[in-house]
């Protein structure tokens, strides 16, 4: 055994070319166990109440903004569209619809929505797979030179026989960890029809590119060009990703100072760099053209590079590069409370379950462990620190630049895969490799910390990972070389037991068989004149199951504009939940989409919020809407959960922002077992509660149980619509309601 395999790694072999049979060996197991597990996961789903009309409902709230998109474009290519029509469609929907709407035309709408993100999610464990490979290779070549340059005898035997294999070995078993962590695995499953599915592909794509700029000898305009408009992809995709960049670009400016105040040049490759990135890292509806301009005029007259420069910048300026990021830090970090033009609201940073704070515990496990997290920390600092070295010596040492990468191929093992490598610039490897680093850190800053920021941001600890485990494997083989062929057998053996020992599975539906039926039903007696009212997590798929308006989505929901609902629904007041209904669907028919953010504080300008909302209270009032439109509550039971959450957007003074008295809401299993005895009051103390005889002084608590769930609340909570109308069924004068399990209100 052990000689076959030493056989099947002699590259020197003339029959075949095992480097390549080897790429597309790796590159292929890699998509079948990403698509294997994914389609067991799938099966998994077979329960008729994750099924609608045959398709899987999807698994994702923001799936139906981008699933209505790509109905909406399927549509359209069907049709008999004009092409002004379809330019004009392409310029308001996202990449994603858009791409959602070409595969539906190709194969179905269904098979589109279910299976898209398992299988372009697959391209992330090749880009990692190429990028990981092309950074070892470059990795290997800086350490054999140093080793020459230090007159150390046989350099090559001191690292591993650097045969591709090695590195092809360690990429492919770091892409397989990486894509197989439960931060990455559960985002982009069947069903999940979200940004995700490429939101690390076209970033590793643009590093990979820029890899490729930067290690050639001559200004390449072809990588130039794919890396620009990988970049614009990326920050098209999913606005997020131009944060990260940008942070990774400001510390890629501070060491090009440090070393321009060495060197005092700055390389013409470097400049078009910059230039080229300053265009892709300002997002405007101008971006592509000014990109493909400034790579035209650096085609035409490249040694205008300074004039192109000077563009660059001119263009960051004016349509603000910083924007973004300043938007996000203000919203995670300084968005406890979000400042209107009159009151101060609850922010929804601290109302969403995947951006609250959590802890390292959960990090650590959705990293695939404690000890695979520290390990591949530790590796990934590990490259950081040789990388560093590596620019660091090429700034100390005259001529160590000129000596460091001018290899003679003695090594025949290895020369067959680095040859193209021979045309590489003096200049460019240790700065390469340094450059990835730190657009790789921004990722690490993220996923780290998503302790504080919230569960989803651990998703970009994905390629430091995956880098990280390359770099501890690299270190190992190398100190084992000669015991290769039995690191080889016994670490997939390892990856085999702990691939089998996975446990995780991925989301499923967001919605059961019953409720997409009562939102179809409800829809067939809706027009498009109608208005839906519910809680913002049910916009999108009310938008995408009904042809009516609907106020809140996960687009729109702000604390401004959840206000409003979370006041109806948790107000003590049937009678303010009926006129206060009716007065924000007056407003949604006189005011365009724009201003419904600002709905409350138009409604409430004249009188003040205070005398407003209580002026509601007085009686019913009913109103007509224009064009005989109707309007609607959507509740489904399962909105009880998130009955503190919605509070929490009502339940503060308007002019500090500060919560009022903090209220008792718990939601529980029943088969956990968790009975309370009656008349007793329940005293909370953080995390537990005790059970004592009924004081004077003390608020006492109401326990309801339905079904298999249970409910521990005071009166606060007891006395809000939303429990009245769902629970009791009490509902305000001129309301009609219908359903089960999704309570559907008719306001006349």
């Amino acid at each position: 055994m052990l000689k076959a395999i030493k056989y099947i790694l002699n590259f020197q072999n003339p029959q075949w070319n095992a480097v390549l049979f080897f790429h597309l060996f790796f590159i292929l197991a890699l998509c079948c166990i990403h698509l294997g597990f994914h389609f067991l996961d799938f099966l998994r789903l077979q329960s008729p109440q994750n099924f609608f009309e045959g398709a899987l409902i999807l698994t994702s709230m923001d799936a139906y903004y981008y699933a209505k998109g790509a109905r909406d474009f399927l549509a359209l290519l069907n049709g008999s569209s004009e092409w002004k029509e379809i330019l004009n469609t392409l310029s308001s929907l996202h990449f994603l619809a858009l791409l959602g709407g070409i595969l539906a035309k190709w194969t179905s709408l269904e098979f589109a929505l279910t299976w898209s993100s398992v299988f372009l999610s697959a391209s992330t464990a090749v880009m990692l797979y190429l990028l990981i490979y092309q950074i070892l290779k470059q990795v290997v070549w800086n350490l054999l030179q140093i080793l020459r340059g230090l007159n150390q005898p046989n350099a090559e035997s001191l690292l591993f026989n650097t045969f591709p294999l090695c590195l092809q070995f360690l990429a492919f078993v770091a892409s397989l960890i990486a894509i197989l962590l439960p931060s990455f695995y559960q985002r982009v499953g069947a069903g999940y029809f979200d940004t995700d599915m490429l939101l690390l592909t076209l970033p590793l794509l643009t590093f990979i590119f820029l890899l490729r700029f930067l290690t050639r000898r001559d200004l390449c305009l072809k990588s130039l060009a794919l890396f620009g408009i990988s970049g614009y992809l990326a920050i098209a995709w999913h606005n997020g990703i131009q944060n990260l960049l940008l942070l990774g670009f400001a510390l890629f400016v501070l060491l090009e100072g440090i070393q321009f105040l060495k060197v005092r040049v700055i390389s013409r490759k470097i400049l078009a760099f910059i230039a080229v990135f300053l265009i892709v890292l300002t997002p405007s509806s101008f971006c592509f053209l000014a990109l493909v301009l400034l790579l035209f005029g650096i085609a035409k007259l490249p040694q205008k590079m300074s004039v192109w420069l000077i563009f660059s910048l001119g263009y960051a300026i004016f349509f603000g590069a910083l924007n973004p990021l300043l938007a996000q830090i203000n919203a995670y970090i300084f968005g406890a409370t979000q400042h209107a033009n009159a009151y101060i609201y609850a922010s929804v940073v601290n109302g969403i379950l995947e951006t609250m704070p959590t802890s390292f515990s959960a990090l650590f496990a959705r990293s695939g462990g404690l000890a695979l997290f520290c390990l591949a920390f530790l590796g990934f600092v590990a490259f950081g620190v040789m990388t560093f070295g590596f620019w660091v010596a090429s700034l100390k040492y005259s001529g160590f630049l000129e000596s460091l990468f001018k290899l003679p191929y003695s090594c025949s093992s290895c020369a067959q895969d680095f040859q193209e490598s021979k045309s590489l610039t003096n200049l460019s490897r240790p700065q390469a490799l340094l450059l990835i680093f730190v657009f790789l850190l921004p990722f690490a800053f993220l996923g780290v910390a998503s302790v504080w920021l919230g569960m989803r941001f651990s998703f970009f600890m994905t390629p430091v990972i995956a880098f990280g485990i390359a770099f501890v494997g690299l270190v190992v083989l190398n100190l084992l070389r000669k015991f290769f062929a039995i690191i080889l057998l016994a670490s997939s053996a390892v990856i085999a037991l702990w691939v089998a020992n996975l446990h995780y599975q991925i989301p499923p539906p967001i919605l059961k068989n019953a409720e997409v039926q009562a939102f179809k039903d409800l829809d067939f007696k809706l027009h498009s004149q109608d208005i839906l009212l519910s809680w913002w997590d049910y916009g999108y798929a009310l938008r995408y199951f009904t042809k009516a308006q609907v106020l809140l989505d996960g687009a729109r929901h702000s604390g401004a504009a959840n206000f409003p609902i979370a006041k109806i629904l948790l107000s003590p007041s049937l009678t303010l939940f009926y006129n206060f209904s009716l007065e924000i669907a007056q407003a949604m028919q006189t005011l365009p989409p724009k201003q419904w953010n600002q709905i409350f504080e138009i409604l409430s300008h004249k009188q003040g919020a205070n005398a407003y909302l209580k002026e509601l209270e007085l009686e019913s009032k009913p109103r007509a809407l224009a064009n005989g439109a109707k309007v609607y509550w959507v509740l489904p039971l399962r909105i009880l959960p998130l009955l503190a959450n919605i509070n929490a957007f009502m339940d503060l003074d308007l002019e500090s922002g500060k919560a009022h008295k903090k209220n008792i809401f718990v939601f529980w299993d029943s088969t956990q077992k968790m009975s309370l005895a009656p008349q007793t009051t329940i005293y909370l103390y953080g995390d537990f509660y005790t059970q004592g005889i009924d004081s004077q002084g003390e608020e006492s608590l109401t326990q309801i149980n339905f079904g298999k769930n249970s409910l521990l609340l005071n009166t606060h909570y007891l006395k809000s619509n939303m429990i009245q109308i769902l629970l009791f069924a009490n509902y305000p004068n001129q309301v009609t309601a219908s359903g089960d399990i999704v309570r559907i209100l008719q306001l006349h």
